[in-house]
């Protein structure tokens, strides 16, 4: 199962897929970095903000950048590598693999492979940011994104309106990781999902993954209209989420459960027909 697993990552690290997303989000993370390094350009001491303050988790000047990651997320993970067994079903290479191994072995690597992807590119890509950022500003300044003093850290900056404010209020840095893991979560967990459901559509499957894009894309447009926005993936998985602390947790278990069934159903039905 292991080497079957390193196998698939080899795989999937060789695609030029997989090269120009892992290009594509360290870009944008080193050019949120840019950004905020510009805004300050010049700026006397009295007017920097801590480093904690200006990743791209947290910063209010580079906002854009987390807003267009999270907002693409379903197309960028959908397009990494979750067309994999499908390709191999269409062009044969599957036949061959299953007179060395069995379906379910297949495809326990495959899935795993499909999640280690996004989330590492997510993770190290943010992560570049934060050490960015980390070592280039300082660690007490004279500016804070709430306009309150440095000593202040009480109640004056908590709002129980916001997700996880608690986590923030008392560490900052934990508030940012905290982030940068459940949004390389759900970059892994939509992968699998997407993986699903191109296994169960079986052609075109790069459109099948546009498909699902604009389907996420038209759920967060109705849920925006009907007042349920706080609901919708590109805001509860963003730093200063408006609404509850359990948003996406919902989202990451419902996008499991439902993976998890639409894989199982499927390869029963894939051993039905390969035996």
């Amino acid at each position: 199962m292991w080497e079957l697993y390193l196998n698939e990552l080899r795989k999937g690290f060789r695609r030029i897929e997989v090269r120009f997303i892992s290009m594509l989000f360290l870009l944008i993370c080193i050019l949120a970095f840019l950004v905020n390094c510009l805004e300050f350009y010049g700026t006397s001491f009295s007017f920097i903000r801590r480093a904690s303050q200006m990743t791209i988790m947290i910063s209010c000047y580079s906002s854009y950048f987390l807003s267009l990651i999270t907002m693409l997320l379903p197309l960028l993970a959908g397009f990494l590598y979750s067309d994999n067994f499908i390709l191999e079903k269409n062009n044969g290479t599957l036949s061959l693999l299953l007179t060395r191994t069995s379906l379910k072995r297949i495809m326990v690597s495959k899935v795993f492979a499909v999640m280690t992807l996004p989330f590492v590119i997510s993770f190290f890509s943010l992560s570049v940011n934060i050490l960015l950022t980390y070592f280039t500003f300082p660690s007490i300044a004279g500016d804070s994104d709430l306009s309150f003093p440095a000593y202040d850290i009480g109640l004056n900056q908590y709002s129980s309106l916001y997700a996880f404010d608690l986590l923030r209020l008392n560490s900052e840095w934990g508030y940012t990781y905290f982030y940068v893991l459940l949004i390389s979560l759900f970059a892994s967990v939509l992968a699998v999902f997407i993986f699903s459901l191109v296994n169960w559509v079986g052609k075109n499957s790069y459109l099948t993954i546009i498909g699902i894009f604009i389907g996420f894309i038209m759920g967060g447009l109705a849920l925006a209209l009907t007042g349920m926005e706080r609901w919708s993936w590109h805001i509860a998985f963003r730093p200063y989420a408006l609404g509850s602390a359990i948003t996406p947790f919902l989202w990451l278990i419902g996008l499991v459960v439902i993976a998890i069934g639409l894989l199982i159903i499927y390869t029963r039905r894939v051993e039905l027909i390969e035996s």
